[in-house]
């Protein structure tokens, strides 16, 4: 029998911020991986990184946040994947596609730092 740890993270994003959100994910792996160096696999929310307001309070248009799919985000989250040696699931992120619509995106990134899949769960606009 193999054994998968896995630490799913619910917690908030800087809200307004998917900069400094995307620091605060990098800094939560890391401690995860100090506290339980075991782990294989860290989960965060959905739609963590776009540091959407907090519930009931208004946010602007989906495709104002919306990142390429793969992209400087993805390179990102490879590197905090690789640098930790887990698998990441950094929730989903609204994606951009090529034919203009956004797509409420899932990502998993491998120990190895590649985005190795993708589901597009819904057409946010």
């Amino acid at each position: 029998m193999r054994l998968l740890s896995i630490a799913a993270l619910q917690t908030s994003p800087v809200f307004g911020d998917p900069d400094a959100t995307l620091r605060s994910l990098g800094e939560k792996v890391r401690r995860v991986r100090g506290v339980v160096p075991h782990v294989r696999l860290v989960m965060f929310p959905e739609l963590h990184l776009p540091a959407l307001p907090p519930p009931l309070e208004p946010h602007g248009d989906p495709a104002e946040l919306a990142v390429e799919v793969p992209g400087p985000l993805t390179e990102q989250l490879g590197r905090i994947a690789r640098d930790n040696g887990v698998w990441l699931f950094p929730g989903s992120v609204y994606e951009r596609a090529g034919d203009g619509r956004v797509h409420n995106t899932a990502l998993v990134l491998s120990p190895e730092g590649e985005l190795v899949a993708r589901y597009r769960k819904v057409t946010a606009k």
